[in-house]
């Protein structure tokens, strides 16, 4: 028995049979069944979308992480700039002169009401009162500025002026005129018996122009004060 003409004689594991298949059969034509197709579909739209969905996620693990990292660096270069910036200047200041106003005082007669009393370096002109200073009286002092506290090199000179409320508590502005470099300017409160003090530097000019800190006032030796700045 032969196969018809356009079969192509394929022989089974049996030597007696054979199974005949057409030529003119393609694999387009051969379809799996409707379930399986089902099936097939449903399984890749799952794992297309879970891969998206762990896709999106990587992407936004991966851009929290970048901008965590990128604040870090900002961070890290902004206190070292900061640092890097920051700056200590240590200076001596002792007092020139000082006058107290009080329209009360009448220096000329030696009578006065005066909470600075005599100072030891300059000539007396009215004897300590022990009283004041009271709300609206005001102080004015220039200093001499030097770099040590040997007090041998001059550095420059300061002014301070005082404005007095209550309790001898005063509002007090200050100017550092600094030899070849420029001036600071300064502000702050304080009472009139302090020792120590800070005041807030605000600004300045010259080599200072914008510079912010602050200054801490100290005792020193032969009638000085140490004036240590942390500038910014």
């Amino acid at each position: 028995m032969q196969p018809p003409g356009n079969a192509i004689r394929t022989w089974s594991a049996f030597p007696s049979t054979y199974v005949a298949r057409s030529r003119s059969c393609s694999r387009s034509s051969v379809r799996r069944p409707q379930s399986l197709r089902d099936k097939g579909s449903l399984v890749s739209h799952v794992f297309w979308t879970s891969f998206a969905a762990s896709l999106t996620l990587f992407r936004v693990i991966t851009a929290c992480v970048t901008t965590a990292a990128l604040l870090a660096l900002g961070a890290a270069a902004g206190a070292a700039q900061a640092a890097t910036h920051s700056r200590t200047l240590t200076l001596y200041s002792v007092a020139e002169q000082e006058q107290y106003i009080n329209n009360s005082d009448s220096l000329a007669r030696g009578v006065g009401n005066n909470p600075f009393g005599n100072y030891t370096d300059q000539t007396p002109l009215a004897t300590k009162a022990s009283n004041g200073p009271f709300p609206g009286d005001e102080a004015l002092f220039s200093f001499n500025l030097y770099t040590s506290s040997d007090l041998k090199t001059r550095a420059g000179a300061a002014t301070l002026t005082c404005q007095y409320n209550f309790n001898k508590n005063a509002f007090c502005d200050a100017s550092f005129q600094l030899n070849g470099k420029g001036t600071l300017i300064a502000s702050g409160a304080f009472n009139f018996s302090a020792t120590r003090f800070s005041l807030a530097v605000t600004g300045g000019y010259g080599t200072y122009l914008g510079t912010r800190g602050s200054v801490l006032v100290t005792p020193s030796a032969h009638h000085a004060q140490k004036l240590r700045f942390q500038l910014e």
